[in-house]
């Protein structure tokens, strides 16, 4: 009979050690749980005030958008001087060596066309270049290029790279097709 109660009692101790084994093992798993809980809510935090902080700065290809919007279509010139660098460089044959040159570059294009619309036919961004192509909608109401006012509309596509460094434009390569728009002025 001793043989049978020492067995009972062996068992009632397994049970009792793989009880024991249980409740901590799920002590362990819901430990785990709230701690994969809270990191992934730190981390979901994290995501959500970066993506706020996103939507306060204005991504390069809406720079480059408003750069053409507000200087050539709104003649706001203060407003473009706050998307490009102070140095900015121009590397095209207009050749803008600062963000003052920029614009008064802007305020003498105002001057030979009116009526200027933009429309940013592409936009290709990568990393700090975006690649723009522009159309154009004026009426040449000044001297252009020696040729006298003719009231004419002119068409055309410019095609512009832009680099853009923490939200300010720092160099551009681009040209006007200068012989078309003549063309179009002459009638030809």
């Amino acid at each position: 009979m001793n043989s049978i109660n020492d067995d009972i009692l062996d068992n009632k101790k397994v049970n009792k050690e793989n009880s024991s084994n249980k409740i901590i093992k799920i002590i362990y798993i819901l430990f785990s749980l709230t701690f994969i809980l809270i990191i992934g809510g730190f981390i979901s935090l994290y995501f959500l005030l970066r993506k706020k902080e996103n939507n306060d700065t204005k991504t390069n290809t809406e720079i480059v958008t408003l750069f053409f919007k507000e200087g050539y279509q709104y003649k706001n010139y203060d407003k473009v001087m706050t998307y490009m660098v102070d140095n900015y460089i121009d590397h095209s044959p207009a050749n803008a060596r600062s963000n003052k040159d920029a614009v008064n570059i802007l305020k003498l294009v105002g001057n030979m066309f009116s009526n200027i619309t933009v429309e940013l036919l592409d936009l290709i961004s990568e990393k700090d270049m975006v690649a723009a192509r522009i159309y154009f909608k004026m009426v040449h109401s000044g001297e252009y290029n020696k040729i006298p006012a003719t009231g004419k509309t002119i068409i055309l596509e410019a095609l512009e790279n832009f680099k853009v460094v923490n939200g300010k434009i720092t160099e551009s390569w681009g040209y006007w097709p200068d012989n078309l728009i003549e063309g179009q002025i002459k009638g030809e």
